[in-house]
């Protein structure tokens, strides 16, 4: 075969060029080991890896800073002089050293002679227990052994009793000998104990540095391939167990990840540290192992959202807070919005909504002011007046109810109220329906003056009629007087000025009392003023227990603060023509009963109706498609539901189901709901829609903080995420506390009483009003509510039942009354129950009503001890019928009513240290330190003479209980006299 043939053949065999093939080979390996190094080195230089490389630099800067920090902070004198003393000491124990030698060369020649005894201790005992069971079974079974048997038992009972006594002997020279070589050596051993004690903190952070200062060690175990085997950078995860995620409708347990990167979380050295390692803003609430919400337990993602199992920047979902924060995000993180995860991080100012899953019972949230501002808000406004929400189902609704309206106002204030509220009360909550965005066309407003009048008509055709007989005459300046003194500004910040409105505290309770005369009939002001009940069963205006003079008085004040300019700028709303409202009432009512019939029926009936037929009916549908009936009371709607979507889940809703519509909004949740609830009705905009189409729900012209507040509230909405089992269990004490605080919210308590450091806001309005008469701000505080700070272990609950239930003065100097609420009996006990809960006092009661007799001599101690000579408590107190010398304003309570009222433990503590329990009280403290107490009594004891006094007080007065006094009956409803004045009269 040629040369050429065996070329062809080869050439046969094969479809390749090998050439070209090896290099294919070639630079496939090369790019295949270029992906592995890649891959390799990517990983080793993960995002997470960097920061930990950080903290740990960071840790070991921050151990030698304290250490050096630590070394100058020791007594540098001190240290020299212990120094010295433990050579001086060394050197007088060289002086023995002959003899130390001498003790330890004993003890090692022992150590053997120890051993053998210790030996023969133990093996002559086992022998023993041997020949103890052989002689019982010689005396069971073999008769003829028992001496023998008997015998051997004897011996070595005997033996084990001389080398247990040579054991001794052994032990006892032993100790003997180490017990004279410790005092040799006692002193030296004492001064470097001291010496030692001097460095314990350095000591500490030099082991601490010494396993984190390992450069060589950590960059071996963290270096690519070998950071398997035991890496000190590493992915840090916590599986919280009954607290889920909810994937594709499946629930798995969350994995957080999030102190991979976040080393200081729960760590005070790093409070105030550039993140990702500033500590928790609340360490002492959520984060340390010692907190109600240790990390461990909880994880972050539970509370903050976000994705657990990621560990990068954008992996994880965070969300910024703002657009400053989004721009050095975008160029320190190459940041952006992680697609396809519904549940992105709570931007920092929302953070607050994650407590809600497990507190949504809690009144006030403890770490989380603005989430329970928004809730107060939430219930306040009456957002659960439309929209259900799992929890809010069974609030009462938030206005009064209008079914005797025209007992209290005419059609054309109410008119002109619908159109804008906030022109009459500019601090109203009531929202704004008319004149928005969406219906401030000149075709809107037509629409609107017909919807208005509607609801006027309709409301004032299903009202009681008639009017209560004008007042008794009173004197204005007299009302101004009590309504200054007696409590109006507890709840009502705002009386008689339009610049004095509402703040956010407890005087914003009421609604501001300005332009009051305008608004309602004198008849009516007077019977609200003496029974608020008598018109709305459901208030939470108290009962201030006015006389009829006093009433009279309060409502001529109240009935002289009139302004009309209000109206005057409420005419623009109502400057359109008669007959295109006409012509526009027509049309809407033909279009309503074209809905269920044919256009020609519509019309024969349309002709048919009166105009108070049409104004009726467009009344009774606008009102059913506002909803007007989830905050009011209204005749024809007692059964209506709510016409809001449901907000129960409302923090879970996706994205993409929220119509963002033309608005320019970042597409995310809280952004969404931020502008809806600024300006509820913007996403009509650039719509062509019918008017039945278009939004509904009202502006309530709310501040930034207060979306915020709400948006943080509909955040917290979520799905359910934790076990029943995790959240926080309302039961006993716990359920006790938070009924207490929705009935004290509820009716205003705070706005006059201080409860555990909430509220007292009357306090800043009596100040003002004593300043005018030239007393201080701190003497004034004697004349504002009493500091309620420990009045569950402070009172007796029984006698704290019957004092709400029948109020009467305690104080003999307050000008400002305790109002009748005319709680029932189930309200009462919640109070008494919270009072009790908040100190963890005994409950029910404790009766002091025996036991408390002092005899003879302790009674003549104590009046010695109380006299003027000492410490003159009858100079403020009186005593049943004896009163102090001093001007009444100046009195403390009545000594002979604390049996009945007090527990004697809280006495005994009040003794002690008032201004501790009521900073700010008139009472001194007697016994402020251990001098304080008279020496001549009790041989100066202060213990003893604080005993003595607690139990004098509770043996004043009767021992029976005092007799109830008739219960405080308010006023009966009086009946309407005539009938109202004809629409629009004033």
């Amino acid at each position: 075969m040629t040369e050429d043939q065996k070329t062809q053949l080869k050439a046969q065999e094969r479809h390749y060029f090998g050439g070209t093939l090896h290099l294919v080979f070639a630079w496939s390996a090369i790019a295949l080991l270029g992906s592995l190094v890649w891959s390799v080195m990517d990983d080793y230089w993960r995002e997470w890896k960097g920061y930990q490389r950080a903290f740990h630099d960071m840790e070991v800067a921050r151990l030698k800073d304290e250490m050096g920090k630590t070394q100058q902070e020791i007594d540098a004198e001190r240290r020299a002089t212990l120094e010295a003393q433990v050579e001086e000491a060394r050197a007088q124990v060289a002086v023995q050293f002959s003899r130390m030698e001498e003790i330890d060369a004993e003890l090692d020649g022992m150590a053997n002679d120890l051993y053998v005894a210790d030996q023969n201790v133990r093996f002559t005992k086992a022998l023993l227990d041997t020949a103890k069971y052989e002689y019982e079974e010689a005396t069971r079974y073999h008769p003829a052994q028992v001496e023998k048997a008997r015998a051997e038992m004897e011996r070595l009972r005997d033996l084990l009793a001389r080398y247990d006594d040579e054991n001794k002997a052994i032990l006892a020279r032993a100790e003997a000998l180490r017990a004279e070589r410790r005092e040799l050596t006692a002193q030296v051993d004492a001064l470097q104990a001291e010496l030692k004690d001097l460095d314990v903190e350095v000591l500490r952070l030099a082991r601490s540095l010494e396993q984190l200062d390992k450069p060589f060690a950590h960059a071996v175990l963290n270096a690519p391939v070998l950071d398997f085997i035991n890496p000190t950078l590493k992915i840090r995860q916590i599986v919280t167990e009954g607290l889920l995620y909810d994937i594709n409708f499946m629930s798995i347990p969350r994995v957080d990840r999030c102190q991979t990167c976040h080393m200081g979380i729960d760590r005070d050295e790093y409070v105030g540290a550039e993140q990702p390692f500033r500590a928790h803003r609340n360490l002492e609430l959520i984060g340390s192992s010692a907190s109600p919400h240790p990390f461990e337990q909880i994880g972050c993602t539970i509370c903050h959202m976000g994705r657990d199992r990621g560990t990068g920047f954008v992996e994880t979902a965070h969300t910024p807070d703002g657009e400053e924060e989004r721009q050095r995000w975008e160029d320190e993180h190459h940041y952006h919005r992680m697609h396809h995860w519904d549940n992105p991080m709570l931007a920092s100012r929302y953070v607050e909504a994650g407590c809600l899953q497990c507190h949504m019972g809690d009144v006030f949230i403890p770490g989380a002011e603005k989430l329970s501002r928004g809730k107060e808000l939430f219930e306040n406004l009456g957002c659960h007046g439309c929209h259900k929400v799992a929890g809010w189902e069974d609030l009462r609704k938030v206005g009064p109810p209008l079914d005797a309206i025209a007992t209290k106002t005419d059609p054309d204030w109410v008119r002109r109220w619908l159109a804008d509220p906030r022109n009459f009360r500019p601090t109203t909550r009531m929202p704004q329906f008319w004149f928005l965005g969406n219906s401030s066309a000149p075709e809107d407003r037509v629409r609107n003056n017909v919807e208005i009048d509607g609801v006027v008509e309709y409301l004032f055709a299903h009202s009681r009629k008639g009017r209560y007989p004008d007042p008794p005459r009173g004197d204005p300046a007299a009302g101004q007087r009590l309504v200054e003194t007696v409590g109006c500004h507890g709840c009502h910040s705002a009386i008689g000025s339009e610049a004095e409105h509402a703040s956010a505290d407890g005087r914003s309770h009421g609604p501001n009392l300005m332009r009051l005369a305008t608004k309602t009939y004198p008849g009516w002001l007077f019977q609200w003023v003496r029974n608020p009940r008598n018109y709305w069963d459901e208030t939470a205006m108290p009962d201030l227990r006015l006389t009829q003079r006093e009433a009279a008085d309060v409502a001529a004040y109240l009935g002289s603060l009139a302004d009309d300019s209000w109206r005057q700028r409420s005419d623009a709303y109502f400057d359109v023509p008669a007959s295109e409202v006409e012509q526009a009432r027509d049309e809407m009512v033909l279009g309503y009963l074209s809905r269920k019939q044919t256009t020609e029926a519509a019309q024969t009936q349309l002709a048919a109706m009166s105009e108070r037929d049409k104004r009726l009916m467009v009344g009774e549908r606008t009102i059913a498609r506002y909803g007007c009936f989830g905050c009011h009371d209204i005749p024809g709607f007692e059964d209506a539901q709510r016409i809001g979507t449901e907000l129960t889940t409302q923090g879970s809703k996706y994205v993409d189901r929220l119509d963002f519509g033309f608005v320019d909004l970042p597409h995310e949740r809280e952004a969404w709901y931020f502008q809806k609830l600024k300006d509820p009705r913007i996403f009509d905009q650039g719509k062509v829609k019918s008017p039945d189409e278009k939004l509904k729900m009202p502006q309530f012209h709310l501040t930034d903080e207060e979306a915020e507040e709400l948006v943080t509230v509909l955040m917290g909405l979520r799905v359910e995420e934790v076990a029943p089992s995790r959240k926080k269990q309302y039961a006993g004490r716990n359920q006790a506390l938070q009924d207490g605080w929705r009935l004290v919210r509820t009716y205003n308590c705070t706005g006059c009483h201080l409860v555990e450091e909430r509220g007292g806001d009357i306090r800043a309005w009596i100040q003002e009003i004593k300043g005018r008469e030239g007393i201080g701000a701190n003497e004034a505080l004697a004349f504002a509510p009493p500091n309620l700070h420990t009045q569950g272990a402070k009172v007796q609950s029984d006698w704290l039942f019957r004092f709400l239930k029948n109020v009467e003065p305690i104080r003999p100097w307050l000008e400002v009354r305790m109002p009748s609420f005319h709680f029932d009996d189930e309200q009462v006990n919640t109070l008494t129950t919270f009072f009790a809960a908040l100190e963890e006092a005994e409950y029910p009661f404790q009766d002091y009503r025996k036991g408390f007799s002092l005899p003879g001599p302790e009674k003549a101690l104590a009046e010695k001890l109380t006299s003027k000579d000492y410490l003159n408590c009858l100079s403020c107190h009186q005593v049943g019928d004896r009163k102090p010398l001093t001007p009444p304003d100046s009195w403390a309570p009545d000594l002979a009513l604390a049996r009945h009222r007090l527990r004697v433990d809280w006495v005994r503590a009040w003794l002690q240290d008032p201004q501790g329990i009521m900073p700010g009280t008139r009472m001194p403290s007697f016994f402020a330190d251990e001098n304080s107490g008279p020496p001549d009594i009790l041989g100066g004891d202060e213990g003893a003479q604080m005993d003595l006094l607690a139990r004098w007080v509770m043996s004043l007065g009767d021992g029976r209980p005092p007799a109830l006094t008739p219960l405080y009956l308010p006023p009966p409803p009086v009946p309407l006299q005539r009938p109202a004045p004809a629409a629009g009269a004033p």
